[in-house]
């Protein structure tokens, strides 16, 4: 289930929701899980640190022939250089500002913005940050609205990132993994042995997915439906 997520060469055949009940297991997949041309956006990126350690993953992975790079990132010259460029294919935002303001102090390599994404007008804002700070659309989403939230909050937050309800002009491409931090959705999903009723919630429409895949490589192949799962790997 996981190879095709780690390997860049591979065709994708679905969208893949990763679901983790506590912070350690979520900050780690993203950094193992992060490809060296994903677009990372983190919803709920709190003082920063699952952001900023992304980036730092995104710096190792960019090629280092002629620059002496350690895997501990001491701050040299030649690695702030990776981290900045790192830096751009990541962004963590958060609806409380202070937090950002304390992750903008904390990992000044790194980039947040304030952003409340959990309403209709807040994704598309939420967009309109994706596309100025990334340049289109994530294929790579995390999401940690505070784990403790209730269920029907965090599949809300979910089916913003598959469902984003574009306009009939917008073209948005679906996030190849999204992998959420919820103590009650992992709960709900070891419950129910089947993600199945959980994942026809946050369904895209017919019409989503038509325009995920306008003028894409795959020719109009339609996707299938999103497959959410329990994860405890301790990778």
């Amino acid at each position: 289930m996981l190879s095709p997520i780690l390997n860049p060469d591979c065709v994708e055949t679905s969208r893949v929701v990763l679901v983790v009940p506590d912070t350690a297991c979520y900050r780690r997949l993203c950094r193992v899980h992060v490809l060296p041309n994903d677009r990372f956006l983190e919803v709920g990126c709190d003082l920063g640190r699952c952001t900023a350690g992304v980036v730092e993953s995104l710096a190792l992975s960019i090629p280092q022939e002629h620059m002496d790079l350690s895997p501990s990132l001491q701050h040299t010259d030649s690695e702030q250089s990776l981290l900045a460029r790192a830096s751009a294919a990541a962004l963590g935002v958060d609806r409380a500002e202070e937090s950002v303001l304390e992750a903008q102090r904390r990992f000044p390599h790194a980039r947040f913005e304030v952003c409340e994404a959990l309403s209709d007008s807040g994704a598309a804002d939420l967009r309109g940050l994706c596309r100025a700070r990334l340049g289109g659309s994530p294929s790579f989403v995390a999401i940690d609205i505070n784990g403790n939230r209730p269920l029907d909050a965090v599949l809300r937050a979910v089916g913003h990132t598959l469902c984003p309800g574009l306009a009939e002009d917008e073209k948005w491409h679906l996030p190849r993994l999204v992998v959420v931090k919820s103590k009650e959705l992992y709960d709900a999903l070891t419950l129910a042995r089947s993600s199945k009723l959980l994942v026809n919630q946050i369904q895209p429409t017919a019409s989503d997915v038509d325009r995920d895949h306008a003028g894409s490589a795959t020719g109009g192949r339609a996707q299938a439906e999103p497959i959410m799962e329990a994860h405890t790997s301790t990778i």
